[in-house]
């Protein structure tokens, strides 16, 4: 998860949807020696007529048959039901699923895997399937995660989908580090919004992390700001090995978490980013405040005005469907009655 420095803890949140959250449709993805399967997932009981519609990879693209009806949750999909047979490279490729309209294709999904730009998972054994899946917390963030035990026309499973990080922290002379901690970021029901959850290393400077099979961030402590690991692919029923080597003269070791609110106007990072259909956009207000967030592209024009309006003190989190837009740099900005604050982020389609 890209998630730079939360210091909003313990703290009442609201959550705002400027536009509705995407309905993605790409679940679950499976190549093997006999070919690929690709489940589409529609939640929402509408009945999508795939006339017209197209799928693309980085060296191939093939419409699909007329005639086929997207009327259930798990619908998968494979060259039979194509006009054409589609080529998708299992060591890397990047799946972009198009809808026809009256006179033109518009974006509606992509997964991108493998040794690509901006792959969001590594290439799937052929015993694996590639699913999707949605974070339990306010940001509904959506990540990949690979699954020895395939679910294809029924609803995604993780029963044999988690592995296991051995963490290892030393200081620069390769002693272990005791009651290290190491941050990773979760909300689960109960939490309080913006709680770090986090976990710390024994007498020997180890800890075994589980975790489902994807690419994770962790984070730690230095010179008082949060600092990512290198990112770290979890694979299915298996152990990898991490060595973290600190400074300690740069880093503070604590025997439990650290919490802090926070007195300022915060703006954060954008959550994720890069991102290429939507994000989050988080921040703090130290009192009750009339609150404009303003997206402009690279030039400095007004593309949209996500939200106006009073808000309370504390923090929140405003959704940014970027759906119509095109890829490249924009601005957002957060204007009170006695400040502004903005920071850039990019939209990648």
């Amino acid at each position: 998860m890209k998630l730079k420095t939360f210091i909003l803890l313990l703290l009442t949140i609201n959550i705002l949807s400027a536009n509705p959250i995407i309905d993605y449709l790409i679940n679950e993805l499976k190549i093997d020696s006999t070919g690929w399967y690709l489940e589409l997932y529609n939640p929402w009981g509408t009945e999508y007529n795939l006339d017209g519609w197209r799928i693309t990879t980085l060296t191939d693209t093939a419409c699909f048959r007329t005639g086929i009806i997207l009327d259930t949750v798990f619908f998968v999909i494979s060259n039979d039901d194509l006009t054409a047979d589609l080529k998708i490279n299992k060591e890397g490729d990047k799946i972009t699923l198009f809808e026809k309209n009256e006179s033109d294709f518009f974006w509606r999904d992509e997964l991108s895997f493998g040794n690509v730009e901006y792959s969001e998972i590594i290439s799937p054994e052929d015993h694996q399937s590639i699913c999707r899946a949605e974070e339990n917390n306010p940001w509904q963030n959506i990540f990949l995660y690979l699954d020895n035990s395939p679910t294809l026309g029924s609803e995604n499973d993780t029963t044999n989908a988690f592995g296991y990080v051995d963490f290892f922290v030393s200081d620069l002379s390769d002693n272990p580090i005791p009651n290290f901690e190491i941050i990773y970021f979760w909300v689960q029901p109960g939490y309080p919004p913006f709680t770090s959850l986090s976990f710390f290393t024994d007498h020997a400077g180890k800890y075994m992390y589980k975790g489902l099979a994807r690419w994770k961030d962790f984070y730690y402590k230095k010179n008082g700001k949060n600092k990512s690991t290198p990112r770290i692919q979890i694979l299915c029923e298996d152990t990898v090995s991490f060595h973290l080597t600190v400074d300690t003269t740069l880093v503070k070791i604590i025997s439990e978490p650290e919490n802090a609110i926070s007195a300022d106007y915060l703006l954060n990072q954008n959550y994720p980013n890069p991102f290429n259909n939507s994000t989050n956009i988080v921040y703090y207000l130290p009192k009750n405040e009339y609150v404009e967030i303003i997206i402009y592209n690279i030039s400095g024009k007004e593309i949209t005005k996500l939200y106006e309006g009073m808000q309370t003190q504390g923090g929140h989190v405003i959704f940014w469907n970027t759906f119509g837009l095109a890829s490249g740099e924009y601005i957002y900005s957060l204007t009170t009655s006695s400040t502004r604050l903005s920071k850039k982020c990019l939209l990648i389609k």
